[in-house]
């Protein structure tokens, strides 16, 4: 019941951190839309099975299924330059798949075997939080009021969902 009352909060806060300076539908925002969903069913299934398999292996099955997919796909819908890709280049794609893209979703297998969909479905509502406030330190973005009031937003609808968590857990302790 918590995360019902709490996701039209958390969806009005992406709403000006997701948009551009101008207001509209657009066919973006239905691809993103489509993202989402996607992610969402994504995050029940690994969610599901991120209880009966390990870690490691699930990240695996999942890296090698995505590996496969994209390259079939890149393969038939991309031109490959002529004079092929340099060794420099593999080296990076190889350190960028291997460090930075295994340990995220090493990472998020094992955190999503040890909390429920619902949670992980809110804590993922930080990304664009954190992409924000990494872009206004890398990039020097300006920062608006309004993706600081979405920013808040997101923010207020997690603490809002943990909240009675929170007020229950205390509650159930016993008294020293």
């Amino acid at each position: 019941r918590h995360y019902w009352l709490t996701l039209p909060i958390a969806i009005a806060g992406l709403l000006p951190l997701s948009s551009s300076t101008h207001w509209g539908v657009s066919l973006s925002l239905f691809w993103f839309l489509a993202a989402a969903t996607t992610l969402g069913i994504q995050l029940a299934v690994h969610r599901h099975f991120a209880q009966s398999i390990a870690p490691t292996w699930l990240t695996c099955i999942q890296l090698a299924m995505t590996g496969l997919l994209g390259t079939l796909l890149s393969l038939l819908t991309e031109q490959w330059p002529e004079a092929g890709v340099s060794h420099g280049i593999w080296g990076w794609f190889a350190a960028s798949v291997l460090i930075a893209t295994t340990l995220r979703y090493w990472l998020l297998t094992h955190a999503l075997s040890k909390m429920t969909t619902a949670h992980a479905a809110l804590m993922m509502l930080l990304e664009p939080v954190w992409t924000l406030l990494l872009s206004t330190l890398f990039y020097s973005e300006p920062l608006g009021a309004a993706k600081l009031a979405g920013a808040g937003l997101v923010l207020g609808a997690l603490v809002l969902y943990q909240l009675p968590l929170l007020l229950r857990s205390r509650m159930l302790k016993p008294a020293r």
